[in-house]
């Protein structure tokens, strides 16, 4: 059986706006699917859910989106009544293996597959044109596979900058909502 890449980036083109921010995440659990799809109907009642599932992950990622959109309001007043999930809609995620993994990624696959998608990457950064890239457990790869040293930015649109974050799924929600935060208002200082 014949693997198929990952459908990743622009959630929903007529709402991806300034600051344009892309999320860049390790592999996909499991889910073998259009991603984009599926986020784009995520926080809706069309998308279908599996008892027990609470897809943590794409809510700490709509919060960070919600506080970069919003100028980082009180962690409280975005949490409430999930005014943050519209933000889902506002991003573009890439994966770095493109196609289906585990519930841990394994390291050495994860760069080898990075690897052999390196062009795919890059093209993807160049397209999707993002202002803010948050990678999230995938800092020192993605500089890596970008060519981004401290002499060349690399595939990366003038004033990009990359924040390093944990990954969404091992975050405490208010604490790294207020270390994106201070991350961001220090690189667009």
């Amino acid at each position: 059986m014949e693997t198929q890449l990952q459908n990743d980036g622009i959630i929903n083109n007529d709402y991806y706006t300034d600051p344009k921010i892309l999320f860049v995440l390790k592999e996909t659990n499991q889910y073998n699917k259009s991603l984009t799809d599926f986020l784009r109907n995520l926080f809706t009642k069309q998308q279908q859910h599996k008892k027990g599932q609470n897809f943590q992950m794409w809510h700490t990622i709509s919060k960070w989106a919600c506080g970069i959109h919003t100028d980082f309001k009180d962690f409280d007043t975005i949490n409430k009544d999930g005014y943050y999930k519209i933000f889902l809609q506002k991003i573009a995620v890439i994966n770095l293996k493109k196609t289906p993994g585990g519930k841990k990624a394994n390291k050495t696959v994860l760069e080898s597959h990075a690897k052999a998608n390196q062009k795919i990457i890059s093209r993807q950064v160049k397209e999707i044109k993002p202002k803010v890239i948050i990678a999230c457990g995938t800092y020192d790869l993605l500089i890596s596979i970008l060519g981004i040293n401290s002499k060349t930015s690399g595939v990366l649109p003038p004033g990009t900058k990359i924040i390093k974050m944990r990954h969404p799924n091992r975050a405490n929600q208010r604490k790294t909502y207020e270390d994106l935060k201070k991350k961001y208002k220090y690189a667009y200082a």
